[in-house]
């Protein structure tokens, strides 16, 4: 019996730390990603709102928000591929 269960010990061990390694990498990545687009969005927001209106709406026309959004995305995608590349290294 005691060999049945240092046996159960051994083996989840390491599948218990590289469970706990990933879930602590991807909630600190998540966090921080997070906290950083908003304070980047927030700031986008903040140096649009002053523009002239009529400088707004030609912005608008010209699709500049979408072209934001677009490359928000593509920065998020690529942090996100970066940590996941790096936890498969770890594991």
């Amino acid at each position: 019996m005691t060999s049945l269960f240092s046996f159960l010990f051994s083996a989840v061990t390491p599948l218990a730390k590289k469970i706990l390694v990933g879930l602590g990498f991807g909630f600190m990545t998540y966090t921080g990603v997070s906290v950083a687009f908003q304070a980047m969005v927030s700031s986008l927001t903040n140096t649009f709102n002053l523009l002239p209106p009529d400088v707004m709406v030609y912005a608008q026309m010209s699709g500049i928000f979408e072209a934001v959004g677009l490359v928000l995305s593509a920065y998020s995608f690529k942090i996100s591929m970066g940590v996941f590349s790096r936890l498969q290294k770890l594991a």
